[in-house]
C-alpha cells in the first residue's frame, strides 16, 4: 500500500484541474468510514473490519480532499461486497474521485462479477 500511496500521490498531483477517478484492488479494508472522521459518516459498507492498509488509504483520501464512490452513490447505498470467496468476503476494491470526477458520477455499483460500473452525466 506503501508504493500505491506514492503513485496515487504523485498522479494526483500532477492532475488537480483534471477530472481523476481511481478504481482498483487497493487491498485494503476502509470498513464503513468516510473521510471525515468527525460528524455524520454518510458512507455505508457490508464490511465493518478496517485494516492497517485502509487506514492509510482513508489518510491519503483526506489529505487530498477526495471521497470514495463505494457505499456513497446512489446504486451503491449499501457498500457492497467486491470480492467473495471461500474464506469470506470483504471490500477491497474501490473507485476514489476528485471534487471534479464526483460531481459527474451519477450513479456507481458493483456488477454481478464484482465489477464497478459507473455513470456520468
Amino acid at each position: 500500500m506503501r508504493n500505491t500511496k506514492q503513485e496515487i500521490q504523485e498522479k494526483i498531483e500532477e492532475s488537480e484541474e483534471e477530472f481523476l477517478l481511481l478504481g482498483g484492488d487497493f487491498n485494503a479494508r476502509i470498513g464503513n468510514k468516510s473521510r471525515e472522521e468527525d460528524g455524520e459518516n454518510t458512507r455505508k459498507s457490508k464490511d465493518k473490519v478496517e485494516n492497517k492498509d485502509g487506514k492509510l488509504l482513508r489518510e491519503l483520501i483526506k489529505e487530498s480532499g477526495w471521497e470514495v464512490l463505494n457505499g456513497v452513490k446512489e446504486g451503491d447505498e449499501e457498500g457492497e461486497f467486491t470480492w467473495i470467496g471461500k474464506r469470506g468476503e470483504s471490500v477491497i476494491d474501490y473507485v476514489i474521485v476528485n471534487g471534479l470526477a464526483e460531481e459527474e458520477v451519477e450513479t456507481f455499483k458493483i456488477g454481478e462479477r464484482v465489477t464497478p460500473i459507473i455513470a456520468c452525466h
